[in-house]
C-alpha cells in the first residue's frame, strides 16, 4: 500500500508535482505531469537516489539564478 508524500500541487501553470512512498518496494515515487504529459521517477532512498535528486534539482536552481 502507498502513502501520500505530497498531493498533486500545481507548481506552474500546467505543471503537477506529486509523490508517493512504496513501503513494500522502499521507492519514493514523483509524478510530474501536465496535460501533455506525465512522469514518474522512482527513487530508492536507501541508496541516496532521493538525496541526490533533490541536491541536482537545488543545483538547477542555483545555477539559474546567477543568470
Amino acid at each position: 500500500m502507498s502513502e501520500e508524500l505530497l498531493n498533486q500541487t500545481k507548481v506552474g501553470d500546467s505543471l503537477e508535482v506529486g509523490a508517493e512512498y512504496h513501503p513494500e518496494h522502499g521507492v519514493v515515487t514523483i509524478l510530474l505531469s501536465s496535460p501533455e504529459q506525465s512522469t514518474a521517477l522512482n527513487l530508492e532512498p536507501d541508496k541516496d537516489e532521493l538525496d541526490n535528486f533533490v541536491e541536482a534539482v537545488n543545483k538547477v536552481q542555483e545555477e539559474y539564478s546567477d543568470r
